[in-house]
């Protein structure tokens, strides 16, 4: 009986929605400005954003698969954990392409006004 209400509730938290969308991509970006910049607050920042969305397994760091301890005793938990690493390393090349792309195109505008105004 435990272990039936662990797996509804870890499937309800593990479901990918609006919600979660919304606070893990402002913590991706984050935590790429803070790999960029070599800045720990900026990454402990983004897990604090991340964490606020409701918590199941999401930190990679914590566990030995995907951040979930108890993923090598739940039978599928491991699929999952490999899923969500998967879906968080896909945010991290999303916010980091996206980063570039739009550090690239402010410095080409920087450099055409530069050019007209000289």
């Amino acid at each position: 009986m435990l272990w039936e209400h662990l797996t509804d509730a870890t499937h309800e938290e593990s479901t990918l929605s609006i919600t979660y969308l919304a606070f893990i991509t402002p913590a991706t970006m984050i935590a790429a400005c803070g790999v960029v910049l070599d800045n720990a607050i900026l990454i402990v920042g983004a897990m604090a954003v991340a964490l606020h969305e409701g918590g199941a397994c999401r930190p990679v760091h914590r566990g030995p698969v995907g951040g979930c301890p108890a993923a090598d005793r739940v039978p599928g938990q491991t699929v999952g954990s490999i899923e969500q690493l998967l879906l968080n390393l896909l945010g991290i090349l999303l916010a980091g392409t996206l980063t570039l792309l739009t550090q690239k195109w402010l410095w080409s505008t920087r450099r055409r006004r530069r050019s007209n105004a000289g």
